[in-house]
């Protein structure tokens, strides 16, 4: 189904009268995301399964090998409000991993509030091991705000509402920087890098990069152009400095004619030196 979707032959659907592509409906719903994410690491080998949380949680030295349930959004009463909805919660022998996933959006922002509710509505059958808590998506930045809140919260709480043995945050770009360098340079399985192939595979429908090649992987390498080639730099017009884009975010790349670069890209001789 996920491979249907990535490619856009899912079909379409009708909601409230408006006729949909499931595949803009998957995009839409970061839902979708965390559980064809998260899911799929359920299906890791114990070996690949403890080398992606520990890169997570690295200060740690449980045991995630052994992963006993994924629970996706349970609903739990809270004091905070009627009920909360976790996005998952991870079981293993020691205790418990709440994770709270955003998109990978610029609104895909963390919240110390959901956080603390979160905590607070985790049944005593929840709490009886270690709570590991993972903010999976939002800026850095963001998380470090929101956790310094959250220990305010937790700190002035009317409610019992338990501090998490261990927090972590993880954005999705580096958790796929992680999987494809890893699964490039590990003796993983091969069904381990069929999953994390189909992990990788919804990243990119979300705009994620899951490329391998980095300025830094490129500059050993030793590229030059040859004098035919490089002609077709000439009709390249030169940009004032003043009106230069100074951010990568300010290239209107959206301008970019596809078609005719990538005809001009085809004509480039490109020589290896030695």
């Amino acid at each position: 189904m996920l491979q249907a979707i990535v490619s856009n032959k899912s079909g379409r659907i009708e909601i409230n009268g408006e006729n949909l592509s499931i595949w803009q409906l998957y995009k839409d719903r970061e839902d979708m995301l965390t559980a064809t994410v998260i899911s799929r690491l359920g299906y890791l080998s114990d070996l690949a399964l403890q080398e992606v949380m520990q890169f997570i949680f690295s200060s740690s030295s449980n045991d995630f090998s052994q992963l006993d349930d994924i629970e996706f959004w349970p609903r739990f009463e809270s004091s905070f409000q009627q009920y909360v909805e976790p996005d998952v919660i991870c079981h293993f022998p020691w205790g418990i991993v709440v994770i709270e996933a955003k998109r990978p959006m610029e609104d895909g922002i963390q919240y110390a509030e959901q956080w603390r509710n979160e905590l607070e509505a985790l049944p005593s059958e929840y709490r009886e091991g270690e709570i590991y808590f993972l903010a999976l998506g939002g800026s850095t930045t963001n998380y470090t705000v929101e956790k310094r809140r959250l220990d305010t919260l937790l700190l002035n709480s009317r409610f019992d509402t338990p501090r998490p043995t261990m927090m972590a945050h993880l954005a999705w770009d580096t958790l796929a920087k992680f999987l494809v360098h890893t699964a490039d340079n590990n003796e993983w399985s091969r069904s381990d890098v069929r999953i994390i192939n189909d992990i990788l595979a919804a990243l990119r429908l979300y705009g994620v990069n899951t490329s391998s090649f980095t300025l830094d992987s490129l500059a050993s390498q030793h590229f030059t152009i040859s004098n035919s080639s490089f002609n077709y730099f000439k009709a390249i017009p030169v940009m004032p400095l003043e009106t230069a884009p100074m951010k990568v975010e300010q290239l209107k790349i959206t301008n970019i004619q596809w078609d005719n670069a990538v005809n001009i890209f085809n004509q480039f001789s490109f020589h290896k030196g030695a």
